[in-house]
């Protein structure tokens, strides 16, 4: 099964409609976003795709809660009068006929939603109910907050993270903590944060420190002007980074995002990725 699942932009109607061979089912799922994209497959069709949160069985009336995802195939024809076709808004039970894709071994790099994937065969529409599935509704709409002395933190299901912001050196710095399943509060990601926090000082002294010596070549070749040239120094260069935003995995691991307040890089922000035991795995520019 796994070698049906070509590159996408290597992919044909064909290859899709061999990876969906499973059986064909009538479910009601609910959504926490909505479709904001599509790959493109070889030929020009497009292929949209939408994770949900939860379903129903229609004929065995089984619920699970195990996330799922939807895909279906789009015409160049259909993208130009339709775009995508369907939206899925969430916060809504959607009833849809569909089929499965058959259970396959997964590589490392890939998430344990693809064994739980369907095609899209038929949207029925969105006017059913399920008192289970109304109930999920209601606790996903309900806030979930990690309120500390260091700020406070709001649990975005859609992304399974919390989002919020710290103040440093007078910057307002954007956190994402990834979530974990059973939703325990706080989350282990919570716990590194503080600890990264207690000690911010010294590991942003030593970051920084880093993209000066991993970045210095680079920088250079960015500087665009002779004045430009003059001013750059190793301590020009890190008096102008600053953190911008991070991110903690519920393992530990740290990835920040630096700008740099002189616009040595036009704007790019400096990702760094930092382990659990806070070995620096590089500086890259994004963005």
């Amino acid at each position: 099964m796994s070698n049906l699942l070509k590159r996408l932009f290597d992919k044909t109607i064909e290859d899709f409609d061999k990876e969906f061979c499973g059986e064909t089912v009538e479910l009601l799922i609910i959504t926490l976003k909505g479709v904001n994209g599509a790959a493109v497959l070889e030929n020009g069709y497009k292929l949209p795709s939408v994770n949900f949160a939860a379903c129903v069985n229609i004929e065995t009336k089984e619920i699970s809660d195990v996330e799922g995802r939807l895909e279906w195939l789009v015409s160049p024809e259909e993208s130009k009068e339709k775009g995508l076709i369907y939206s899925f808004e969430p916060y809504q039970i959607h009833h849809i006929r569909c089929r499965k894709r058959p259970f396959m071994t997964l590589e490392p790099y890939m998430a344990e939603v693809a064994n739980n994937c369907y095609r899209l065969l038929e949207y029925i529409g969105d006017g059913q109910s399920d008192s289970r599935l109304e109930e999920l509704i209601a606790k996903y709409l309900k806030p979930v907050v990690i309120k500390d002395l260091i700020g406070e933190f709001i649990l975005n299901r859609a992304y399974s993270w919390f989002e919020g912001s710290i103040d440093f050196n007078g910057n307002k710095v954007s956190i994402m903590l990834n979530s974990n399943k059973n939703e325990k509060l706080p989350p282990k990601s919570f716990s590194y944060l503080k600890k990264f926090v207690e000690d911010i000082e010294n590991r942003d002294y030593k970051i920084r420190k880093f993209i000066v010596k991993e970045l210095w070549e680079t920088a250079k070749d960015w500087i665009e002007s002779e004045r430009e040239a003059d001013d750059l120094t190793e301590e020009y260069f890190y008096n102008s980074l600053y953190l911008e935003e991070l991110s903690i995995s519920e393992a530990g691991d740290l990835t920040l995002y630096y700008g740099d307040k002189e616009d040595i890089f036009a704007g790019h922000a400096i990702e760094i990725n930092v382990r659990k035991n806070g070995d620096i795995d590089g500086a890259t520019l994004v963005g």
